[in-house]
């Protein structure tokens, strides 16, 4: 959703004035102005996601109760 809105925010600013001429811009182009904010916000995501996984890792690995070696 959000690469919806942000892509076509970004279409109208970059590509605004060709399209009020009556010409539509090169798809490929238009394509890419919507790819970038979804590699972003994916991007964004797995990052976070990622993240959030490495710190409940360390987590479940402090909280144990260590063990003490006999000695």
């Amino acid at each position: 959703m959000t690469a919806l809105v942000v892509g076509t925010m970004l279409t109208a600013i970059n590509h605004g004035d060709t399209i009020l001429a009556g010409v539509f811009p090169p798809p490929l182009k238009v394509l890419l102005t919507y790819c970038v904010p979804y590699c972003v916000t994916t991007w964004g995501a797995v990052t976070g996601k990622l993240a959030q996984m490495k710190r409940a890792h360390q987590r479940a690995h402090t909280d144990s109760p260590r063990k003490e070696i006999p000695r």
